[in-house]
C-alpha cells in the first residue's frame, strides 16, 4: 500500500468521527454559556450538566485530538505528495510532522501536567 491510499483512508476514517466529535464540542461549549438555546435546539438533549461532563472529558478530549492529529497528518501530507519539486515535497512533509509532534507534546503538557 503506498501512503497515497493510506493517506486517503486515514482521512476517510477519521473525518465522519472527527465531524461528530466537533460538533459535540461546539454544542457542549455554548451549552456552558447559552444552556436554554442549546437545550431547545438539540431537544433537550444537551443540558448544563451534560454539556459540562462532554466539555470537560479528558477522554472525549484526547479522541478528539487523536483523530484531529491523524486528520491533519494524512491532509497536508497528501497535498504535499501533490509538489512536483522533491525537495519542496520533503520539506512539506517534514514540516507537516514538525508541526504534528509540537502540538502534540503541548497538548500532553496540558492534559498531563
Amino acid at each position: 500500500m503506498n501512503r497515497s491510499v493510506l493517506y486517503r483512508w486515514i482521512l476517510w476514517f477519521t473525518s465522519i468521527p472527527l465531524a461528530i466529535l466537533m460538533y459535540f464540542a461546539f454544542m457542549s461549549g455554548y451549552g456552558l454559556v447559552k444552556t436554554s438555546v442549546v437545550k431547545q435546539v438539540t431537544l433537550s438533549l444537551l443540558d448544563y450538566h451534560t454539556s459540562m461532563v462532554i466539555h470537560t472529558s479528558q477522554l472525549f478530549r484526547l479522541t478528539l485530538f487523536i483523530l484531529l492529529i491523524l486528520h491533519f497528518i494524512s491532509g497536508f501530507s497528501l497535498m504535499s505528495l501533490r509538489l512536483r519539486n522533491r525537495i519542496l515535497r520533503k520539506l512539506a512533509e517534514i514540516l507537516v510532522w514538525f508541526i504534528a509532534v509540537a502540538v502534540t507534546f503541548q497538548v500532553i503538557v496540558i492534559e498531563f501536567y
